[in-house]
């Protein structure tokens, strides 16, 4: 019973109530529901409860229920009676506890259940399945997996996460000479991470130590899978000695078309949503409605197959990756294996293929399609290898057209710059059609200008001559356009600012022709960003207020996000003719309504640095949390030294020069290519904060410190940001905001005003350890605490947990 105190405060709240009188313990098989319900049931009887615990696995019809439960109470059969009567007489005079364990392939019997609670006052029923039972009294009350253990907390304080816990419970019981340690508490942690928290999978992994320690298991576990975790126990029902037979055990109560749409979904390698389930139903002439779709995928959700992604628009789903290692092996038996994974590359290249559609992005049309694709790119990107493994040539220059703008935001890297020069190579060697060249070509010069990469320049500059010249060749307005604009783009990477002025001379009249306008504000945006770039801001200002009109008349909410960046910076020196420009933080929602994460990683700095020039520290800090957040979401991109700069700023504006120089050395070698991409005024700035700060410690103190930042990577530099910006909040020991401020339905009303503590330090990024010694509670209280939030407001994990806390006002 690890870790499951919280849940047994909670059942205990609520059979107390006279509200509740049918609560049903639902997760998927192998979470632990019948060792919550008979603990439960025990601590009832001590506490002089009258209590029955039934087990109902054995019950082969739900017509048998009542003649299960009968004997269980020590009733004896009346002749010529009828047994829910003698049931009844049995239980209507007297409080009493009826906990019935495995109640999922009886949902037909859940009438009689409610026709108990309706004839008997006193009872109180506590039931345990994989599926709720759709009653109007049920209570359901979700018993999630254990939380996954952060790796490097301290060992003691792994030895109270429930996950690890039962671990070295269950490994020391089959090995005497099991302890856990510093050496192979890693192991263990990634293992539990691996097993997703599920106590059945940890308890099948442990009972191998002696043998298959968990770093061995480990190394075994992709190539051997669920058959790797099993061990017959004469205590367990059968279901229980292995993982894949506890899975099959929900599988088997699906209808048929409900096993269908699990064996199909469980080729999404990341997270999915609605639209995609019903395009992969659609498969072998299968006509179900997407209606028929939606009620087979909320059964799956109701049994635990599918997990729903909290707090998510349009909603998402997720599949656990043991449930999806069953239904992908159901999936290659079915016989229709090839024509679902045929289905699902389409449906991901068409996807990827809209973004990538230069004519949908200059429109402004459906701004949604991006925001879709960074949440799906997991699922993309394993699209794309399975392309490139198939040569399928097409579809990867398709693929890749679409994650280049995810890769933008999230950070160029090497593997992505490798999976791009292949789609590049099969494309050429296949003969692909010039559009999809052109798009391919220019996406690799531009990741490959603005980001680091391993091509050298004047590699990627041939990349878009090339394409310029495909363009020309095949007299394509749009390609053209889209070249144009990537040539004012690249300037600050390759200064060759006559290239630049000739493309937006040639840009600007292009887009004027009637075709092609809807291009013309977008080449306005990128023409005023290089005229602010060097330093013509009266040509800035007129190109950008242009754009910004045009696109204000015609709701392109994406050019208005760019078109205020351009001119925001630019508002002090012109205040008559830019009055009506949105301030960064309407711009900054702006764009996260329209899913444009790259604009967001770039306003975000900004709002640092504006709140700390006018002394609002406190806000200046909440900002420098979501940037540093942010950047590590993105490593190694270029946005994340714009993120370190705007930190040295906060650090300036609090008089710790000594950070200023610590973060201005993390930076200091890639100090040019980022002064390339910066206006003079936002440069000056942050050469403003150095200099004061080298004035104020000295030289020889100054250079220390940055000594000490250029050895950190710029990973390591965001971590040190973090840290020290939570150091100096002040807001996480502030008073509860009144309810009315959270909102009545946040969430945050089901939560004590120390879990109210507790999850504001954690969305500021403290350890376990850390936010005990805040409050002065132990690790193991925080960690029940943590159970018990995740719990109330419907999250899996920290990450959700922030989110929630940040979205709903618990922390501003």
């Amino acid at each position: 019973m690890f870790g499951r105190d919280a849940e047994v405060d909670h059942l205990r709240d609520l059979l107390r109530s006279p509200l509740v009188r049918l609560v049903s313990l639902t997760g998927r098989g192998g979470v632990g529901k019948t060792r919550l319900a008979v603990e439960f049931a025990a601590i009832m009887v001590d506490l002089g409860v009258p209590t029955t615990v039934v087990a109902l696995a054995g019950v082969s019809a739900a017509d048998h229920v009542l003649g299960e439960i009968a004997p269980a109470l020590g009733v004896t059969s009346v002749a010529n009676a009828d047994i829910s009567d003698t049931v009844v007489a049995y239980l209507s005079d007297d409080d009493h506890l009826l906990v019935l364990d495995n109640f999922e392939h009886l949902l037909e019997a859940a009438p009689v259940l409610g026709e108990l609670l309706d004839r008997c006052p006193g009872l109180r029923i506590l039931v345990t399945t994989q599926a709720p039972l759709h009653l109007r009294s049920e209570r359901v009350v979700a018993v999630a997996p254990f939380p996954i253990p952060s790796p490097g907390e301290d060992l003691a304080v792994l030895a109270e996460e429930p996950a690890v816990a039962t671990y070295a419970e269950r490994a020391s019981a089959v090995d005497r000479h099991f302890e856990l340690s510093a050496e192979n508490a890693p192991a263990v942690v990634e293992l539990c991470r691996r097993l997703e928290g599920l106590p059945l999978a940890i308890e099948l992994a442990a009972a191998r130590a002696v043998t298959l320690p968990a770093a061995e298991i480990l190394r075994r576990l992709d190539d051997s899978g669920l058959d790797l975790l099993q061990r017959t126990r004469a205590d367990a029902p059968e279901r229980h000695h292995e993982l894949r037979a506890a899975i099959a055990w929900t599988y088997e109560r699906l209808s048929p078309s409900q096993q269908r749409q699990l064996r199909r979904i469980s080729v999404f390698s990341g997270t999915f949503d609605i639209d995609a389930a019903i395009a992969l139903d659609h498969v072998g002439g299968n006509d179900d409605s997407s209606l028929q779709v939606l009620d087979q995928l909320t059964t799956l959700v109701d049994f635990h197959l599918v997990d729903p992604i909290a707090d998510t628009d349009p909603i998402r789903f997720v599949i656990p990756s043991s449930i999806r290692a069953f239904a992908a092996a159901e999936l290659e038996a079915s016989g229709e294996a090839d024509e679902v994974r045929l289905r699902h590359r389409t449906f991901r290249a068409c996807q990827a293929r809209r973004v990538a559609d230069v004519d949908g992005i200059a429109s402004g049309t459906d701004e949604g399609l991006v925001h879709r694709l960074e949440a799906d790119h997991d699922d993309i990107n394993a699209v794309l290898l399975g392309a490139l493994d198939a040569e399928a040539g097409v579809v990867a220059l398709d693929v890749v057209g679409g994650l280049a703008v995810v890769w933008d935001a999230r950070g160029y890297h090497r593997a992505q710059e490798v999976l791009l020069e292949r789609a590049l190579a099969l494309g050429a060697r296949q003969g692909a059609d010039a559009a999809r060249m052109v798009g391919a070509l220019v996406a690799s010069a531009e990741l490959g200008l603005r980001h680091r990469s391993d091509l050298e320049s004047e590699a990627l500059v041939a990349r878009l001559q090339q394409a310029e010249v495909l363009a020309r060749a095949n007299n394509d307005d749009d390609q053209l356009l889209r070249v144009l604009s990537a040539w004012m783009l690249v300037a600050p990477s390759t200064g060759d600012v006559g290239r630049a002025a000739l493309a937006i001379g040639e840009g600007l009249q292009l887009a004027a022709r009637p075709a092609n306008d809807h291009w013309l504000r977008h080449i306005q945006v990128w023409a005023g960003m290089f005229a602010h770039l060097i330093g013509d801001d009266p040509r800035a200002v007129e190109l950008g207020t242009a754009a910004l009109d045009a696109a204000r008349r015609h709701g392109d909410r994406a050019t208005i996000v760019r078109a205020a960046m351009l001119l925001e910076p630019l508002r002090d020196r012109h205040p008559e003719q830019l009055a009506q420009v949105p301030s960064n933080a309407e711009t900054l929602e702006l764009a996260r309504s329209v899913g444009m994460p790259f604009y967001e990683a770039l306003l975000l700095p900004r709002l640092v640095g504006d709140t700390a020039r006018t002394g609002d520290l406190e806000a200046s800090a909440r900002w420098a949390v979501d940037t540093l957040n942010m950047s590590r979401s993105m490593p190694g991109s270029t946005i994340v030294g714009f993120h370190l700069m705007a930190l040295a700023l906060f650090a300036s504006a609090r008089g710790d020069h000594d950070r200023v120089a610590h973060f201005h050395g993390v930076i200091r070698s890639r100090l040019p290519e980022l002064e390339r991409m910066l206006a003079a005024d936002q440069m000056e700035r942050f050469t403003s904060a150095v200099e004061t700060s080298l004035a104020e410690i000295g030289t020889s103190a100054f250079d220390t410190e940055a000594d000490l930042g250029a050895e950190r990577s710029w990973a390591e530099g965001v971590q040190v940001a973090l840290s020290y910006v939570q150091a100096t909040i002040t807001s996480v020991t502030t008073p509860d905001p009144p309810a009315a401020q959270l909102g009545t339905d946040s969430g945050a009303e089901k939560l004590t005003v120390r879990q109210l503590e507790v999850v504001r330090l954690l969305a500021h990024g403290l350890s376990n350890k850390e936010v005990a010694a805040q409050l002065k509670i132990t690790p193991k209280s925080v960690m029940h605490h943590t159970t018990a939030i995740y719990q109330a407001i419907g999250v899996r994990g920290r990450s959700e947990a922030t989110a929630w806390a940040f979205r709903t006002g618990v922390v501003g």
